[in-house]
């Protein structure tokens, strides 16, 4: 399959240094020993589609270069087509094997929901793309009157909700729809999920990691004075390190997932500057956000409905003795929030430029 995917697509007419370094790096020493030095990057790339039918997730962790050449390369069908093969090939792979969930444990709120992530998603979306199809109406009459193309971007934008999900358990694309790097499901490659334990211990390793950064500023972590002290959190981060080594790789997963996604979703699309997010990684480099459980009343809607002045989702951090929120719940929710004032303040700015450009008067 890999050489017939090769030969139609060319796949090897524009693989950069790295690229080819993944794909020879990806076969073992018996195949490197067997090929001469000009087949193996040919062998390589069968090497990465055997690994992507039986797990696509993990074959984008150990080719991320490769794995975003190939996704923005194939047309959209072959692309689904091919992941649609490889979750049939990774279900037979699956059937005996005590593997992690690959899905998002989200936080429940109310009465018990027995609706999958998608479900959710999709009754989300449909009732967004009702509720504003009127108020479209005025961007429809301004690509009229002006020639533009921003109608379709804002058609789309009802479907935000739908994008996030997609960002969570699917791939991470940017507002245009190219590929960047597997979602939040990869990232959290190896970290069991179904083990609400081991889910709650990988919850405060990353506390505990971030929380030195935030301490060193004065904001208060727990709400046991005994554990707000750097000692503390380096020396629980090191025992859960050792007890659990694949916290750490995960958790650096996480941090690069959250940069790319703070790229795509805030700078890329005006939310907040270039320099802003700079800042911020040099400012926290393990970075999670640490919510609080507060009540229903005092927690924030989200994004506004509109698409003018939409806000940079990201709030000024303030210590508190009240519980955290599993830091991948609150990741969780601040992607929909991400997605949601990106989609939107992506269209409005679509507008402006439309606008100027054709010196309307809008």
């Amino acid at each position: 399959m890999g050489h017939h995917l090769d030969n139609l697509f060319d796949l090897r007419g524009n693989l950069s240094a790295i690229m080819r370094d993944e794909l020879e790096n990806g076969l073992d020493d018996a195949a490197r020993k067997s090929y001469p030095k000009k087949k193996l990057v040919s062998e390589g790339i069968a090497e990465y589609f055997r690994k992507y039918l039986q797990n696509r997730e993990t074959a984008a962790i150990d080719y991320p270069e490769f794995t975003a050449y190939l996704k923005n390369l194939l047309p959209a069908r072959d692309a689904a087509q091919l992941d649609q093969l490889a979750d049939e090939v990774n279900a037979y792979y699956s059937l005996d094997a005590d593997t992690a969930t690959s899905s998002v444990r989200l936080r429940e709120e109310g009465r018990p929901d027995a609706r999958t992530l998608g479900e959710k998603i999709r009754d989300k979306a449909d009732v967004l793309y009702q509720a504003w199809t009127d108020s479209n109406h005025g961007i429809k009459l301004f690509d009229e009157e002006t020639g533009a193309d921003t109608y379709k971007l804002a058609t789309n934008a009802a479907y935000s909700d739908a994008i996030a999900g997609q960002v969570i358990i699917g791939d991470l694309t940017d507002a245009n729809g190219k590929y960047i790097s597997g979602g939040l499901t990869a990232a959290l490659h190896g970290i069991n999920l179904k083990d609400k334990e081991a889910y709650r211990l990988f919850g405060e390793y990353l506390i505990v990691r971030h929380g030195p950064e935030r301490f060193a500023e004065g904001m208060r972590i727990f709400a046991d004075d005994r554990k707000n002290s750097k000692e503390f959190m380096d020396r629980r981060a090191m025992e859960l390190e050792q007890q659990h080594p694949e916290f750490k790789e995960a958790a650096d997963r996480l941090y690069q997932f959250q940069r790319d996604c703070r790229q795509a979703w805030l700078v890329d699309t005006g939310l907040i500057s270039a320099d802003t997010a700079e800042q911020w990684d040099k400012r926290w480099q393990y970075y999670v956000p640490l919510n609080r459980a507060v009540s229903m009343k005092s927690r924030g809607i989200g994004a506004k409905r509109g698409f003018a002045n939409q806000k940079s989702p990201i709030k000024k951090a303030r210590g508190s003795g009240l519980d955290i929120i599993h830091p991948v719940d609150n990741i969780i929710n601040n992607i929909v929030l991400m997605v949601n004032a990106g989609v939107r303040n992506n269209v409005m700015r679509k507008i402006t430029d439309e606008a100027g450009r054709l010196g309307a008067d809008a």
